[in-house]
């Protein structure tokens, strides 16, 4: 039977879903300064598997790169969510988002194709922002491949 997978899309207003064998999901905000709930949701669903989207600072297609004080942000933020996975013992996965994105045929097809798959494949979800699509996303992605 495949397992239940939780996604998890890091970041100051990042994402945290749960996917069920049966499709149905659930959908929860990481609020800035909120990885308590992080931590806490990894306690709850403890037996579940976990797939987490790897980060690093970013040259933008324009050739913008990401600031200092940002970078340093979503890295420290990236960190305790993996501590917090590794302290509760959890089995995890990390995964780049070129992978994920390709394989679940994103690439090139931005934020706005990210939300209208994640609203095909889990039309019962409210999902608001595209943070909330790629965390569902990625746990789809763990449960079809990982």
């Amino acid at each position: 039977m495949t397992p239940a997978w939780i996604g998890i899309d890091p970041g100051a207003s990042g994402a945290v879903a749960l996917v069920m064998p049966d499709s149905s999901a659930r959908v929860w905000d990481i609020h800035p300064a909120g990885l308590q709930q992080v931590r806490d949701l990894l306690s709850i669903f403890s037996c579940l598997q976990i797939a987490v989207e790897e980060q690093q600072a970013f040259r933008g297609r324009d050739g913008r790169v990401q600031g200092v004080a940002s970078t340093f942000r979503l890295g420290r933020e990236y960190g305790r969510i993996l501590g917090y996975a590794q302290a509760l013992g959890l089995d995890f996965h990390t995964v780049r988002p070129a992978v994920w994105k390709a394989r679940m045929g994103l690439i090139g097809r931005g934020k706005a194709g990210s939300m209208a798959l994640a609203r095909d494949l889990f039309p019962g979800v409210v999902i608001r922002r595209h943070d909330q699509a790629e965390a569902l996303l990625i746990a789809e992605y763990g449960r079809r491949y990982l």
